[in-house]
């Protein structure tokens, strides 16, 4: 079977943490937040969004984005996207959330690299168990059009394990404006549930999403308890309103 990858990410590339977020400083963690489907499920993730949009009275052709998107219609949205990944098999969201001030010097000052050792990181492993797959990133995120093509670093991975016995995946990376592909936009949404609860706005989102994450990395977390994490934040005032 053929699976298909949507992915986006929440959060910013910015490395300056000496001012709240929003006002002068940078999110203090990325999330990249993918969903897993096949041909024939695609159509299920497509129709969720296209129903939102109509609900919210957006034209068709207009672009959801979590950022412009209403409280009660992301809380439509999280319930909608765990009640599809509870009835359909071959849907899967998996999540990364990296806390940037742990990264290492070197990469912050490479976009491309970072972001292909975070995609790596996330979904060399599961792309690995299938012959085929196809990526959807966002064009106009936030690397995949710099540097180091992700197709070529990823392939190479992947003929490392064939090189060690594992069967040789097929990959493909297709690139879309996410205005036109629904999968993207439904990408989209997830990562910015996750990264709410990670920046400790809310986990009122996250915590509909929880359930159905099949998997949900942390990278660089100075600490194994996140909740300490916002509280020590919060009292430090690292964080905006």
């Amino acid at each position: 079977m053929q699976r298909l990858i949507f992915l986006d990410e929440s959060g910013d590339l910015g490395w300056k943490f000496d001012a709240p977020f929003g006002k002068g400083g940078s999110s203090r963690h990325l999330t990249i937040a993918s969903a897993f489907t096949c041909i024939e499920a695609k159509k299920h993730l497509a129709r969720t969004i296209i129903n939102l949009k109509k609900k919210a009275g957006w034209a068709k052709k207009d672009e959801m984005k979590w950022v412009h998107t209403p409280h009660e219609l992301r809380l439509e949205f999280c319930e909608k996207a765990a009640q599809l990944c509870e009835k359909h098999q071959t849907i899967e969201y998996r999540a990364l959330v990296i806390a940037k001030q742990g990264v290492l010097e070197r990469l912050r000052h490479d976009d491309a690299m970072l972001y292909n050792y975070l995609i790596k990181c996330s979904l060399l492993e599961p792309i690995s168990r299938y012959q085929r797959v196809t990526l959807f990133p966002d064009p106009r995120g936030i690397a995949p059009n710099a540097g180091h093509p992700l197709s070529t670093y990823l392939q190479g991975r992947l003929y490392e394990k064939f090189v060690d016995g594992h069967h040789l995946t097929e990959l493909g990376v297709k690139q879309i404006d996410s205005a036109a592909e629904y999968g993207i936009q439904f990408a989209d949404m997830l990562a910015g549930a996750i990264q709410l609860h990670y920046e400790g706005k809310t986990s009122e989102y996250f915590d509909l999403l929880r359930p159905c994450l099949r998997d949900c990395k942390e990278l660089y977390f100075p600490r194994p308890n996140v909740q300490q994490v916002w509280q020590e934040y919060a009292a430090n005032e690292i964080f905006g309103p």
